[in-house]
């Protein structure tokens, strides 16, 4: 019989059937029957024949048989009738890996017997281990009557056992072939068979040849690269393909691997002789191994390297900034304002941010920074135009009671809600706790102006959002404001889990179901913002509901919070066209106090008439004719400068404050502000704010820098002067910083006070950190003094003298910056110390002129600026610029580093301290741009700057000194 494939079993069967049809049985077949095959052993050869054995073959017409193995270890060749079974009509199908099917069928059934029914051949691979129990199943075993039924059989699988009776550690089938191979040659039989002899002579013993699974009568070749792959430049964000030639005996295996070749931790591709990179943004590198039977260890190619050129875009956006489980930045334009929790430390934030593909940032995402105030953020698109942005870090305002708020939402706080255009997809709670609303439905709009001109959030009857926290055991208060427009009219505060809404219901208003009615009476609805209130102590306790400051009722009935407070609407509909501006959420009941407090304060925000008592109580403006005071209404503080010698006994400022507010002063009335004044603010609630409000003067500290002159060339006299400092003076502290790698105090006498500076017999403390260890310093002196008289300072004349030392190593140094801060002149009086008057530093830049620099590093004023003292290429002039010395030929300015990296073509100077660096490119020696937007500042350090698009051929550059000397 001839193998049939898969499209002619449905043929063979119907022929069987039909055969099966034609059967007259006269009498029943015997049962107990069963199939089987048995245990085998492959012995010495490749090719064995297994019998499916039936037991009673009395009367048997038909049958199918399915037998399943391990495809890796035998292949079915063919399916033979044997002497029980000749003369029936067999077929036989083996295209599925793993399995043969046979059927056989014959008019009449067998007479008696018992014996094999079926010879099934298989090829056995040569990687078969010896000593291994191959099992053969019977899948499906079915013998049939004369009349086409089922005849009932058991079924038993089998199994082959592979043989080494040489004990050569080779399976006699394995041995067999190389005995079979060459009939004129001496290995006669399995005995001559070695496992240590190459019998094909390609380099492989026998035995090495049976562990890698490879033929002992074919030369195999291992696996070797014969084209490795090539490194490529692409363009940024595409792909390219990269291939391999590989020789040796088949099959060959690929795996592909990113990284440098050897390098096996990043597995990329399939098995393949080529590989397509995903697209590319970075330069990256690719290596193959490749492997076959005999050279299991595989050969590596070598690396390819993939380099990217960035493409010239214009593209310098700031995409998105945020800090995390806060709501992200609201960007508009060039300006980024991020809000940040109330008490956040905002001295140390560490944003992250993307930028438009190929741009770069002078500010780190993920860094910390002091957002203390605004900062700039400059992103550098790669054909090298900018844009900055400004940050700007808003810190959350506290209501007016905040404890226990669980959930504060304000539509004009944009910093808390995340838009896409005016579609609001997240509300955050202003208090930044993590809690939001997310939208459950359709797409809420942001409206710039609404209840009271303020914004609010716009929901129809498809839009709506819940924030999944459950308050329905309580104690809870809320508070809300919004309106409906006159369309639908459903819920408008609800929840999302339980039944319970607040104000709006069915077309009406006030009317409040805590899974029970508290109140159920209401009026039909408006489209007028109303204010509305409730306290829900919990179970058995009487809620409590309010309309504009109205006590509406207080039941038993309903006494469960919301359990996920949902905007609009409820799970089964209901919803109305409204908006919403505000809603505060407490985790207790407040008290009625608190309740007034809070009610007043929405009500005075959004302009609605109302029951309560207002609690504003603010000074609103504060100042003099042309003179406004500062306003810190967090601190409730009020400074006031004046022009000096102004006469602080009778100052009259004018002032307004919150509406209905009262204030214990008199706008437009003199008082005397020699010292704080407090003015006491009482709202119509009867609360109260107090103001203090600090008038000062203008006076200000400056601090003047020379050279001494003549040998002294190599030291600077720093000396501090007040200016317009009210008289009266009884005290003096101030500081003054200084590079300590550059200059140095060399002991006391270094540390004077002229005559004049502060009143005669006054013992000045001077510290030179730390501690006033004059070896050891850290760049910080400061000095204090006071005395028990009054003392006025004369404008120019100095009040101290420092003398600084520039250190030998540092003698070539041009410029260094000295900075005057935390300058107080501190008052006292007979009744003690009152509170230092604050006067304004200043940085001052020391600059050497050339002869000073001439003397202090060539020993002559004169020398000139043309020569080249040591001989290193550079002038004396030059070295001056550079702030260099002239007397050592390393010490010049040059590049201690260059180089094409994966960032783009990289330079590295030593920048010295005080001095402004730019770095430019060329492309044709003639025309220079500036590849640094800003100056680099030196720190006496080296700074590295990396042109992130040299796409030409030949790119020069240079870095210059920005001299103003």
């Amino acid at each position: 019989m001839n193998k049939i494939d898969r499209t002619r079993e449905h043929q063979a069967w119907a022929i069987y059937v039909s055969l099966l049809v034609l059967l007259a049985a006269s009498s029943p077949i015997a049962e107990g029957r069963t199939l089987s095959i048995g245990q085998h052993s492959i012995g010495s050869h490749g090719t064995i024949t297994v019998p499916v054995f039936v037991s009673d073959a009395a009367e048997l017409a038909g049958a199918d048989i399915t037998l399943r193995f391990n495809p890796g270890i035998l292949t079915a060749v063919s399916a033979a009738p044997t002497p029980l079974s000749t003369g029936h009509h067999m077929e036989y199908n083996a295209t599925v890996p793993g399995e043969i099917r046979v059927s056989i069928a014959k008019s009449t059934g067998l007479v008696s017997g018992s014996g094999a029914l079926v010879d099934v051949v298989f090829d056995v691979a040569i990687q078969a281990q010896i000593g291994q129990n191959i099992p053969l199943t019977l899948a499906v075993a079915n013998v049939y009557d004369e009349q086409g039924k089922l005849v009932p059989a058991a079924s038993s699988d089998g199994a082959f056992l592979v043989e080494d009776t040489n004990a050569n550690g080779l399976p006699d089938f394995w041995d067999q072939r190389i005995v079979d191979a060459d009939p004129s040659d001496s290995i006669r039989s399995l005995a001559d068979v070695r496992a240590e002899d190459d019998f094909d002579g390609d380099g492989f013993s026998n035995q090495v040849e049976y562990l890698h699974g490879t033929d002992p009568l074919t030369v195999d070749l291992a696996a070797a690269i014969a084209s490795h792959p090539a490194s490529v430049t692409i363009e940024g964000g595409t792909t390219t393909t990269l291939s391999v030639v590989a020789s040796g005996t088949a099959p060959l295996t690929y795996q592909w691997y990113q990284g440098t070749s050897g390098t096996t931790t990043t597995p990329v591709g399939t098995n393949s002789d080529s590989f397509i990179p995903p697209p590319l943004f970075a330069n990256a590198s690719y290596w193959v191994k490749v492997t076959n039977a005999s050279n299991p260890s595989g050969a590596n190619s070598n690396t390819a390297i993939v380099t990217i050129t960035i493409p010239v875009s214009s593209a310098k956006d700031i995409l998105a900034f945020s800090l995390p489980d806060l709501p992200p930045a609201t960007i508009s334009g060039t300006n980024i304002t991020l809000t940040v929790r109330n008490g956040t430390d905002v001295t140390a934030l560490a944003p992250t941010y993307t930028l438009s593909l190929w741009a770069t940032c002078d500010h780190r995402s993920g860094t910390a920074y002091d957002f203390t105030n605004p900062v700039t953020y400059t992103v550098l698109a790669s054909d090298l135009t900018t844009k900055a942005y400004t940050v700007t870090v808003v810190v959350a305002t506290l209501p007016p009671v905040a404890n226990g708020l669980a959930l504060w939402l304000d539509a004009g706080a944009s910093g808390t809600l995340t838009l896409d255009g005016n579609t609001v997809t997240a509300w955050y709670d202003q208090m930044l706790s993590g809690t939001r609303m997310t939208v459950g439905g359709g797409a809420p709009t942001l409206v710039a102006s609404d209840i009271g001109g303020l914004p609010s959030v716009y929901f129809n009857t498809s839009s709506w959002m819940a924030d999944g926290v459950n308050r329905s055991a309580g104690p809870v208060t809320i508070f809300y404001v919004s309106r409906e427009t006159g369309a639908a009219n459903g819920r408008v505060l609800s929840s999302n889990a339980n039944n319970w809404l607040m104000g709006y219901h069915g077309g009406q208003r006030n009317r409040f179901y805590f899974e029970g009615w508290v109140m159920e009476a209401g009026v039909e609805s408006d489209t007028n913002p109303h204010l509305y209130a409730a306290t829900i102590p919990g179970s058995g306790q009487a809620s409590t509901v309010w309309g504009e400051g109205n006590e509406l009722t207080s039941s038993t009935t309903g006494t469960q919070g919301p359990n996920s407070l949902r905007l609009n609407g409820c799970p089964w509909a209901e919803l109305s066209d409204c908006y919403i501006s505000e809603v505060l959420v407490y985790n207790r009941v407040l008290s009625g106090a608190e309740l007034n407090v809070v009610g007043s304060y929405l009500a005075l925000k959004y302009g609605l008439a109302t029951a309560y008592l207002s609690s504003a109580s603010d000074i609103i403006t504060f100042g003099l004719p042309d003179n406004p005071g500062v306003i810190n209404k967090a601190a409730k503080t009020i400074t006031l400068t004046v022009p000096y010698g102004t006469d602080l006994t009778a100052l009259a400022p004018t002032f307004t404050l919150s509406a209905g507010a009262t204030c214990d002063r008199v706008s437009g009335t003199a008082y005397d502000f020699t010292n704080p004044v407090a003015y006491t603010v009482t709202a119509p609630d009867l609360t109260t704010k107090v103001y203090t409000v600090t008038v000062t003067d203008s006076g200000h500290a400056r601090l003047v820098l020379t050279r001494p002159g003549g040998a002294d060339a190599d030291k600077v006299l720093a000396q501090v002067y007040l200016d317009d400092v009210p008289a009266g003076q009884e005290g003096l502290s101030f500081r003054v910083d200084y590079p300590a790698s550059i200059l140095r105090i060399t002991g006391a006498a270094s540390l004077t006070i002229p005559p004049g500076g502060v009143p005669a017999g006054t013992t000045p403390q001077w510290d030179v950190a730390p501690g006033s260890d004059y070896t050891n310093q850290t760049g910080s002196v400061s000095f204090a003094a006071m005395w028990g008289s009054s003392h006025s300072f004369t404008n120019g004349q100095a009040v101290a003298n420092i003398v600084f030392e520039v250190r030998a190593a540092n003698t070539s140094q041009v410029h260094f910056p000295l900075e005057l801060t935390a300058t107080e002149v501190t008052p006292y009086n007979t009744n003690g110390p009152s509170t230092p008057l604050a006067v304004t530093g200043q940085v001052v830049t020391f600059t050497r002129s050339y002869a000073d620099w001439a003397l202090a590093t060539l020993g002559n004023a004169d020398a000139d600026p043309d020569a080249d003292a040591d001989a290193d290429g550079q002038i004396n002039g030059l070295e001056f610029a550079a702030s260099t010395n002239p007397e050592d030929a390393q010490s010049r300015l040059q590049t201690t580093a260059m180089g094409l990296t994966p960032a783009g073509f990289t330079l590295r100077w030593l920048a010295v301290y005080g001095e402004s660096y730019r770095v430019r490119w060329s492309d044709d020696l003639t025309n220079w741009n500036d590849l640094t937007t800003a100056p680099f500042l030196g720190a006496g350090a080296e700074v590295e700057i990396t042109d992130p698009a040299p796409s030409a051929v030949n790119r020069f550059y240079r870095v210059e000194v920005i001299s103003d000397h």
